[in-house]
């Protein structure tokens, strides 16, 4: 999962440019939004690992992943679609799809990278701040020998 979960951060970091380094993070939970967040965020949540047994000593690894897109303009529409001032939660789901469908991400073994899930977008905040948030699930597998 470690090497999974720097690969993704990478591979974001080099195809979305327009998030600055630090609106690309780790979490500890799809609900926590960092305070230095206020336009747009990507967080990066390890998910479960399930495992199936192979012949020959090997196992296939079924890996989840969810990003959760945050965004925070001035207006409904801007947070949810985009627009003249940056990208909406829609928006940036397109891209991520873009960047990761079918990207192994160049880690050995790796047989598969997909999106199976993502959850409908949706207000998070209080009275101070108010941002739309998206969660995309994406599923990873691949094939290693048993330890």
């Amino acid at each position: 999962m470690r090497q999974l979960l720097s690969a993704l951060k990478m591979t974001i970091r080099g195809k979305l440019n327009y998030l600055k380094p630090n609106e690309i993070f780790y979490t500890i939970h799809e609900d926590i939004l960092p305070g230095h967040i206020r336009q747009m965020g990507l967080g990066i949540k390890d998910g479960p690992i399930s495992r199936r047994e192979l012949a020959g000593e090997m196992w296939e690894v079924t890996l989840q992943v969810k990003l959760v897109l945050w965004s925070g303009w001035v207006n409904d529409d801007e947070r949810l679609l985009g627009g003249a001032v940056g990208r909406g939660v829609l928006e940036m789901a397109e891209d991520v799809h873009a960047a990761l469908d079918q990207n192994l991400l160049q880690i050995d073994n790796m047989i598969e990278a997909f999106s199976p899930s993502e959850t409908e977008s949706g207000p998070y905040g209080n009275e101070s701040r108010t941002m739309q948030r998206k969660v995309i699930t994406y599923q990873y597998v691949k094939e290693e020998k048993r330890p």
